[in-house]
Order: C-alpha cells, then structure tokens, then sequence
C-alpha cells in the first residue's frame, strides 16, 4: 500500500511555516510512492522527481510562482510576479501543500493591488497508473482594474531532458536548447488535444486537465540559462471576479510522445468517455449540407432571419 508523507524541513520551526513571514530558505518536501517535490519557503519548485525512473529535474534557481498582468482603467498594464511579494502563508496535508498571498500585491513598478493567490501542489494517482503532480491556481480580484492573464506556477529544469517539447499535433514542436526564448503554443488554436510531451523517451508529460472549455497557453520559457514549463491563461477577470486554473498535470514517464498521448486519453476516457459508433444513428451516417447564404459575386440568397427555418429544414 503507498504511503503519503510530507517533511517539513524546519524542525522545531515548523509552527512559523503557518506565518505570513516563513523564512524562504526552509522547504516543503512532498512524497508520493516513488515521485517527490521539494518546495522552498518562497513557493518555488527547487526540484521535481522520479527515483524509479531515475528523472530529476532541479532548476538552477526556484522556479517562479506565478506572475499576473494587470490593465487599469487608462489601459497602463502592471506586471505581479510572486518574486516581488512576502512568503506565503502555508497549510499542508499529505501529499499536498497550499501557499496563500492574500492583502496588497506589489507590481514591477511597486504599485500595490488587493488580490488573493492561492497556489496547491499535489501528488495524485495517475489516471491509470503510476504518479502525478498537480499544480492548480486561484485568484480573487478585490482591485478595480482587470487581470488579462494569470501565469500558474513554474516547472524548471526541463534542458537536462534534452531532445523536443512536442504538442498533441506533433508538427507543433521545439528542441529543448538554448537560446530558446518564449515558446507558448495554445490550446485549442495550435493542439488539438491538451498536452504535451517534453523530453526524449525518458521524459514529462504536460498535461491540463479540466471540463471546462477554454483558451490555455502552454508556455515554455528560458530563464537564466534554464527552461521552464507553465500553464498561461486569460481571464480577463474584472474586478470582484474568482478566477480558477485548469489542474497543470506534470508526470514522469519511458514511452515518449506516443505514451503522452496513452496518459492524456486515459483521464480523457474516466473524464468525458466516447460514445460507440452503434450508441447513436448520426454516428452512423456519413453525409453534409452545405447553404450558401452569399455568393461570391456578392448574390443575398438568405438572410439572417431564414437561419431558423433552413435548421429545421435540415
């Protein structure tokens, strides 16, 4: 039976991890058979691994939190990296760890706005075997201006992988090397399907797991000679909004892009599940109907108020 353990790496300070100022240098450890995630105070991944296969990935620095932009009323944009905050206030549980900023958020320009990001990484069964962390995000805009876009937590490390991060649409890809700059194909413009493999057979599948329909960006970054992962959404969360992301799925596998693919259908099947051709009569035709309602040479056959009548004559 798999055991759950999460080592709080501050001793007889433990109690001062629940504070709002934790001192950064101490870590959250999380554990899950095989897999494990080492935390700093700060809210930054130091280090991502599998034991079993032998995959560990360690960012140069803590990978970044999260980062939020910001347009005021007269269209200024203001950037909120987590960089720029206080610690976190922490619970934990096992397998998982919540980080809380809550109060006036500092921008790049030491502007302060009212938000609350909560921030939870857990260590969960995959959907057929084996270990996964996800990471999600929530946001409470109690500011007056709105949040174009919520970048969720950073997954680093990712060059000591080598070979391609390859998305559902495997035309869609890029060599893991340097310079690499801000690739950030999105979900359903440029994919398909929502993940992606990143490595060679040994690798990591990127994966967002929801059932809500919506735009998401999978973003892979350089930072100071590192590349990272990370969920990007757009919200354009007005002010007294909730914002939540979608779960950013990261699990270590052998199988390369095909055994991606397996994973994402896996929780695609538990979640959603596909009906047999014979469970339904329009599965089982094959036909179309096209309606022209303008000719290219600019001829009116119908107008906006025949739709109705020509859906029901279809």
């Amino acid at each position: 039976m798999r055991t759950c353990s999460v080592l709080i790496c501050a001793l007889m300070l433990g109690l001062g991890a629940m504070a709002y100022g934790w001192d950064t240098s101490q870590e959250v450890v999380l554990h899950r058979g095989t897999m494990h995630v080492v935390i700093d105070g700060s809210g930054g991944i130091r280090s991502v691994g599998d034991t079993r296969l032998g995959l560990q990935l360690q960012p140069q620095r803590p990978s970044e939190v999260f980062r939020l932009i910001l347009r005021e009323r007269n269209g200024t944009l203001r950037v909120v990296r987590s960089e720029l905050q206080q610690p976190p206030a922490w619970s934990t549980t096992s397998c998982r760890a919540t980080a809380t900023w809550a109060g006036l958020l500092k921008d790049d320009a030491r502007g302060e706005h009212r938000l609350t990001v909560r921030v939870t990484w857990s260590l969960e069964p995959g959907s057929d075997s084996g270990t996964e962390l996800k990471v999600r995000l929530t946001l409470i805009n109690r500011s007056p201006h709105t949040v174009l876009e919520v970048w969720t937590p950073a997954v680093g490390g990712l060059q000591t992988l080598g070979g391609d991060a390859v998305a559902s649409n495997p035309t869609v890809r890029r060599a893991l090397t340097l310079p690499f700059g801000d690739w950030a194909p999105g979900y359903p413009a440029n994919m398909p399907m929502a993940f992606m493999h990143i490595g060679r057979e040994k690798g990591l599948y990127f994966g967002a797991h929801e059932i809500v329909a919506r735009l998401k960006l999978f973003r892979l970054s350089e930072e100071e000679g590192d590349i990272s992962a990370r969920l990007t959404h757009c919200p354009l969360l007005k002010s007294g909004q909730t914002f939540s992301s979608a779960a950013a799925v990261y699990r270590f596998h052998t199988s390369g892009f095909e055994g991606a693919g397996r994973i994402y259908r896996a929780w695609f099947m538990r979640t959603f599940g596909v009906k047999p051709p014979w469970s339904d009569w329009l599965r089982k035709q094959s036909f179309f109907q096209m309606t022209m309602m303008m000719l290219p040479e600019g001829n009116i056959n119908y107008r906006f108020r025949d739709i109705p009548r020509l859906a029901a004559d279809a």
